[in-house]
């Protein structure tokens, strides 16, 4: 330390090149409904609503006209030879699927009786059964004999002299696989009951009863019920008793539920059972009773397998006009309606009230209603006629509401009110329809690179960035050339009907894009392998037409999010059928195998499947979009040189395809590197730009060597002007595997590149090896460390990766530095608004003998020079107070250096003595200006405390420092010293 009279401080300075300083290593390798719109595509059902009149003598009888030979027919009647009301109640319902299967029930009830005389009649000899009496007399029967090319045949082997209408439904078509007519049993005690003799899984059940009479038995009582379901959540059923010998004609009821398909009421007009419909099984169906009958009870039923069918209600409008009943969701092709013409109501109630009615057209439907009134005398009554298809009456002569049929809709059908009331009637339905077919809509689709195996395991592109599910190859994309493959998996979803295995095969067609997929107007047919189609199958190692994996499929094989059966892998058309059955709304996984056999450079592709006759899937919810490879660049072999300002550069920093290490700050370089189109297209107006990054696989940290105009202290790599103008041709190639170029002509002849943005009219050849010219400059990048430089092709936005065997450009920055000197200023220097009156050295600031009242003031100048990254800070401190042995002590100022002064605010005229500093360094970390004004001084303190900054590399950064000192008479003599430090951090 050097010692001087009175007031003196020593300097340390220290420069820290670790403090703050960090280190990035340098990573090698790699680093990732559409609600279905859905048409009804339907089979062959066959079903025709029609009447005919019974003949009046025994013997067979045909019927004709139904335009197909029937499987199943259901029929019901009156006893009225004219439409219109009729006394007397008489009426049945019957149906039939073979002469061995065959079922009737019918009921009657006497007009005008003073005591109720009501009969009832089943049969399973007969399809048809006609009373003329309530004792019961039966008038008439028809046996089924078969079922004809255009109708069917029944057999009376009792009738009368009466030219009775007969109402039916007959149901065939391919549709319908299964049909029976048959009985079971509803036995004593709750809980389900599973009848399972029927031999096949039915689509619909019909039911039909009387009660525990033997068959072909006349009895009294009228009771009959009928019931239908198409599963648990669709069924209903209908019921009437009216008993018999009642003197007061009081016990008529009728009853109608949409929770249960049979109902059971003994004639004393208390509930006897109910059961509702759990499901159809594989060889019958399954009931549950919630109230078992007290005995048990014969239920007749009609089965049908294929078809659709809804069983549901809906109530009477109490306006006139039309009514569209949505709620079957498919569009019918024949109706049944029955009611028990009352508001909705789960209880047993007076009248034992029936409609019945059933349509195919707005000309075939018909209806009957009948109805035994608790009025004394006995009231009887029916109905029927064949110009409307429900009748809703009260009484002879009183139509409370009547409704044609309209027409079938897409969901539903439309009835036609002619005449209604204000009551709300329940009216149940079942809509038949033809056989749903599974609705096939093409779904999500995912690209993924060919690796001659089943599976594939890497989406496109090869790499670490992939493309996602539903998303298109676009140009940046690495689409693929002509001649390379890409695999395709695609999912079709299954809507409507489950698709049985071996259901349908497919087969994949493309379009050129101009808009939208969906607007393409040609589409063509994807080719076998080695044919001459521009897009076409390539034959790889896998088996075309093998299963993607087995059912259900092994986790993995499946490669769609949305995926859950397996389709097959395919490399030419068409698809093989479906593997495993698809239930619907499920999604079944394709792979094709495509390859680009010359493709339109850069035009967009669409992809779709049809059915393999060409016939449009039913809807298509994303399309496979492949853009077509332009031109793609690659880059291969690179050099650095060190003499930009040639526009052939000789002086080489490293071999071909070294990184050169130790490049200095601001030190201007020329790359040259080897571009080379990998897609056999030619490149109009190819603008190359450089990017960086630390990553070698540049999977982070990416960006764009700055534009001379744009560099900054802040920025670390920047073009910079060289030899040769910016995007004109370079005269001579210098790298091992760039094309002929020579005096500024030949194919591998590429453009210098001193930014990054200008135009250029460059059109390399296809397939050509051009070589290109960077001139970059070092403009701070961080010391000690790798940098990677890639090629980007502006056009197209995409960069150019680097060939097999390759590697992109790189090279090394020097190590860590760091210069930082202090240095003296003499008396007499202007500095920071204040002109010196003491010189000062590098090692000391001597204030020399201190006068009262008079301000001594020096300075130091501090200079930096750094490569750091993020640039450095100076701290000062001293070691103690300004202090004499006596000992006594100069105070320092009052202000700080977080809240530095004006000296005469933080020395004031009262003070004994103070000194301070001011740093000449305007803006600090942070940006903070506390210092920008001259007149700001703080205190010295043994906290180092900050006093220069930048936040960018230096080359000998100056900045001045002033140190200040005032005594009054009442300081105490004395020598006073102290010593003071300063800290330099870079910040790499």
């Amino acid at each position: 330390m050097n010692k001087f009279y009175l007031a003196t401080i020593r300097i340390i300075s220290v420069p820290i090149l670790v403090a703050s300083l960090v280190f990035v290593g340098i990573p090698f390798g790699p680093k990732n409904m559409s609600p279905l719109s859905v048409n009804d595509a339907q089979a062959a059902t066959s079903i025709k609503e029609g009447t005919f009149v019974k003949n009046t003598a025994t013997g067979n009888q045909a019927v004709t006209g139904v335009g197909f030979q029937p499987k199943a027919i259901i029929f019901f009647w009156t006893r009225q030879a004219v439409a219109g009301f009729s006394a007397f109640r008489s009426n049945g319902v019957g149906f039939a699927t073979g002469v061995a299967n065959q079922r009737a029930v019918a009921v009657a009830e006497n007009d005008n009786a003073a005591t109720s005389n009501s009969g009832r009649y089943r049969s399973e000899a007969n399809t048809i059964l006609m009373l003329s009496s309530g004792t019961p007399v039966l008038g008439a029967r028809a046996a089924f004999v078969s079922f004809d090319a255009d109708g069917f045949t029944v057999n009376w082997a009792v009738n009368e002299a009466r030219s009775d209408i007969i109402h039916y439904l007959a149901i065939g078509g391919a549709d319908i696989t299964n049909a029976t007519a048959s009985t079971f049993t509803l036995a004593t005690g709750t809980g389900n009951q599973a009848v399972n003799t029927v031999g096949f899984q039915p689509s619909f059940v019909m039911f039909l009863w009387g009660f525990t009479e033997a068959l072909d038995t006349a009895s009294a009582g009228l009771e009959m019920g009928m019931g239908f379901a198409q599963g648990p959540t669709q069924q209903a059923s209908i019921m009437n008793v009216s008993r018999d010998g009642r003197a007061s004609n009081d016990f008529k009821y009728s009853q109608q539920r949409t929770d249960n398909s049979i109902l059971l009421t003994n004639l004393a007009g208390a509930q006897d059972a109910l059961a509702s419909f759990v499901s159809m099984d594989a060889s019958g169906f399954t009931v549950n009773k919630s109230n078992a009958p007290a005995a048990n009870t014969p239920v007749f039923f009609l089965a049908l397998r294929g078809g659709q069918y809804n069983v549901g209600s809906f109530n009477q409008p109490v306006a006139t006009g039309a009514q569209t009943v949505s709620a079957p969701g498919f569009q019918p092709i024949g109706l049944m309606f029955s009611s028990f013409n009352r508001a909705a109501s789960t209880t047993l109630a007076q009248e034992a009230e029936v409609s019945l009615g059933s349509a195919t057209a707005s000309t075939a439907r018909s209806n009957i209603w009948a109805e035994s009134r608790t009025i004394d005398p006995s009231d009887t009554n029916t109905y029927e006629n064949t110009t409307s298809v429900l009748t809703l009456a009260t009484g002879p002569g009183t139509i409370d509401a009547q409704a044609d049929f309209s027409a079938f809709t897409a969901t539903g059908f439309t009835l036609n009110w002619t005449t209604v009331d204000a009551t709300a009637r329940q009216i149940i339905y079942v809509a038949i329809g033809h056989t749903p077919v599974p609705n096939w809509a093409q779904n999500y689709f995912r690209f993924y690179v060919a690796n001659d195996a089943l599976t594939p395991t890497d989406p496109w592109p090869a790499g670490a960035v992939d493309t996602g599910e539903n998303a298109e190859i676009t140009i940046v994309d690495m689409p693929p050339a002509s001649g390379e493959i890409v695999r395709i998996r695609m999912s079709l979803r299954v809507s409507i009907a489950n698709a049985s295995a071996s259901a349908q095969d497919f087969k994949l067609q493309f379009g050129q894009r101009s808009t939208t997929c969906s607007a393409i107007g040609a589409w063509t047919d994807f080719g076998a392998p080695g044919s001459a189609a521009i897009w076409r199958g390539f034959n790889a190692t896998p088996v075309d037409g093998a299963a993607l994996s087995g059912d259900p499929p092994i986790v993995g094989d499946l490669k769609l999010s949305v995926s859950d059966r397996a389709g097959t892998y395919e490399e030419a058309n068409n698809t093989a059928l479906n593997p495993f059955a698809i239930a619907a709304g499920e999604d079944v996984e394709y792979d094709w195998v495509v390859q680009d056999n010359g493709a339109v450079a850069q035009a967009p592709y669409c992809f779709r499947m049809v059915k393999s006759a060409g016939t449009l899937l039913d809807s298509y919810v994303f399309y496979p979009v492949i853009t077509a490879s332009g031109y793609r660049p690659q880059s291969q072999n690179w050099r650095w040189y060190d003499d930009e300002i040639n526009e052939t550069p000789t002086i080489a920093l490293a071999a071909e395809n070294i990184a050169p290490i130790n490049i200095i700050d601001q030190n201007i370089l020329k790359l040259r590197v080897t571009i080379k189109d990998t897609a056999g297209v030619a490149g109009p107006n190819v603008k190359m730009k450089l990017q960086f990054s630390e990553y070698s696989d540049f999977s982070s940290s990416v960006a764009d060597v700055v534009e001379q105009g744009s560099c900054t202290g802040g920025s670390l790599w920047c073009y910079a002007d060289g030899g040769g103008v910016d995007n004109a041709l370079i005269t001579t190639a210098t790298l091992s595997d760039a094309g002929a170029c020579s005096g500024g002509a030949g194919i591998g002849c590429g453009t210098h590149n001193e930014s990054g943005t200008s135009a250029s009219a460059l059109a390399p050849q296809a397939s050509a090896a051009v070589e290109f010219e960077f001139t970059i400059r070092h403009a701070g990048a961080r010391a000690n460390t790798v940098y990677f430089f890639r090629p980007f092709f502006v056009g197209n936005g995409i960069p150019a990766p680097f060939g097999a065997g390759k590697a992109y450009p790189s090279v090394s920055t020097e190590g860590a530095a760091l210069t930082f000197t202090v240095s003296g200023l003499p008396s007499g220097t202007a500095t920071e608004g204040i002109t010196t009156n003491v010189a000062t050295t590098p090692a000391s600031v001597a204030f020399g003998t201190l006068s009262f009242g008079t301000i001594i003031q020096g300075a130091q100048r501090l200079s930096v020079s750094t490569n750091a990254t993020e640039g450095y800070q100076i701290f000062l401190a001293q070691s103690q107070g300004l202090l004499s042995p006596a000992p006594s002590e100069i105070l320092p100022v009052s202000s700080t250096n977080a809240a530095p002064a004006s000296w005469a605010s933080a020395c004031p005229s009262s003070a004994v003595g103070c000194y301070g500093y001011h740093p000449g360094d305007d803006v600090l970390a942070a940006g903070s200006l506390r210092f920008t004004p001259n007149d700001t001084y703080a205190q010295l303190e043994t906290t180092p405390r900050e006093i220069a900054y930048s936040q960018y590399p230096v080359t000998a950064e100056a900045n001045d420092v002033v140190f200040r000192i005032q005594i009054t008479n009442q300081q105490e003599p004395g020598s006073y010293q102290s010593a003071i430090g300063y800290i330099a951090v870079p910040t790499f």
